[in-house]
């Protein structure tokens, strides 16, 4: 909006941020307190300050105004490339904002309506970090997988299992492993570092964030190869292998494997070669529909 001057001349009160200027004081209004942009400092406190003691509750941003905003004077997460998810200040909209190596944020971020989802991924700063939730929390799980698959480089894993009174649950993590052991591959957590069983999976599937657009490429990453010129079939690895072993407490569950850079959704069939399931892109409605959600649950498209 424009207000008229003393000279005739109009002047827009609101300016870059979308806040509106005090000119008497030189101060920008946020509804709930003002902010001085020459020093930039909250000319009242934080109305959360004493969940913050490690900083001045004056202060904005955390005194981060170059890789980070703060349009409502409250609180955000942030995730880098290795997946781990931390609680920068809280946020009514519950936004996790993806940042680059620099630190500096990307244009890409997820909002949800409840905050549970991403306390409990930012709960551990080290180890495997996990989230766990009744069924009420499937859509959130899933679109949760669908975006840190996407933008991190670490593998992901979302699980459907039954507890021992039979109450479906979800369960989502990773241990943000960046192929530094196991020869180098990558790696996502098990059921018990996800704090259940492997008998107790229905369904599951993991991410493979490396660049596998030929399709030979993802169902070798999948432990699966062709079979060799004398007919014979090369030796079970990696998921494959998995699915396919007797004593494996997963052999019962569906297992499936997404490959964020082709945005593909294969389901792991042990001996058999993997069956394409369908093209994700993204979508977590379509990774999602027909293959972990419970029955009786169903996403629009």
């Amino acid at each position: 909006m424009a207000q008229q001057t003393s000279t005739g001349t109009f002047q827009n009160v609101y300016k870059f941020n979308g806040k509106e200027l005090d000119a008497e004081s030189g101060l920008y209004y946020y509804g709930a307190r003002y902010y001085d942009p020459r020093s930039s400092v909250w000319l009242s406190v934080d109305p959360l300050a004493e969940k913050y003691a490690h900083q001045t509750p004056y202060c904005y941003v955390g005194n981060r105004p170059i890789n980070v905003i703060d349009p409502y004077g409250e609180d955000e997460w942030e995730v880098g490339s290795n997946g781990r998810v931390k609680w920068i200040r809280e946020s009514k909209k519950h936004t996790l904002y993806k940042v680059d190596d620099n630190g500096k944020r990307t244009d890409e971020s997820l909002t949800m309506n409840k905050r549970d989802l991403f306390d409990q991924l930012s709960a551990r700063p080290d180890g495997v970090s996990v989230a766990d939730g009744d069924n009420r929390s499937q859509k959130d799980m899933a679109e949760a997988f669908t975006f840190l698959a996407d933008h991190t480089d670490v593998e992901w894993r979302m699980d459907r299992y039954k507890t021992d009174n039979g109450e479906e649950r979800y369960s989502l993590g990773s241990n943000h492993s960046l192929g530094d052991c196991l020869g180098g591959s990558r790696t996502s957590p098990s059921a018990e570092q996800m704090c259940h069983s492997g008998e107790s999976v229905i369904a599951f599937v993991h991410s493979h964030p490396g660049d596998y657009k030929d399709y030979n490429d993802m169902i070798s990453s999948m432990g699966w190869w062709r079979l060799q010129p004398d007919g014979k079939q090369a030796e079970l690895r990696g998921d494959s292998y998995i699915k396919n072993n007797e004593s494996s407490n997963l052999k019962n569950a569906l297992y499936y494997t997404c490959f964020p850079k082709s945005g593909k959704l294969l389901l792991v069939r042990g001996a058999k070669i993997p069956a394409f399931i369908r093209n994700i892109n993204g979508n977590y409605k379509r990774f999602f529909f027909g293959t972990l959600n419970s029955k009786g649950y169903v996403l629009e498209y």
